[in-house]
């Protein structure tokens, strides 16, 4: 089911989602979300405007192009683990992919 929303949305959500770095001490420790694509799997998955994404199945979000190289791993995931800061507090998000 995700992987088919996912397919059915992936254009919707880049052209819809804005992502802004996050940094402290000079090193990007996560990306915010300024914008994010309503009704869509991102926000079903739990994802706010607001919220700071900094880590994906173990791996550290420091820009746009750690998250476009999970693609090809979450190809084969079966789910899917997100470190998320909300108000300055972390909280884990998983969502089964299969």
């Amino acid at each position: 089911q995700v992987q088919i929303r996912l397919g059915e949305e992936m254009n919707r959500i880049l052209s819809e989602t804005a992502l802004a770095p996050v940094t402290e001490d000079g090193r990007v420790v996560g990306v915010q979300i300024r914008r994010i694509a309503e009704g869509s799997l991102l926000t079903d998955a739990g994802l706010r405007v607001g919220d700071v994404l900094t880590s994906v199945n173990d791996t550290q979000i420091d820009g746009m192009a750690s998250l476009i190289g999970l693609w090809p791993r979450l190809q084969s995931a079966s789910e899917l683990r997100a470190t998320v800061l909300r108000g300055g507090q972390p909280f884990s998000l998983r969502v089964t992919l299969r």
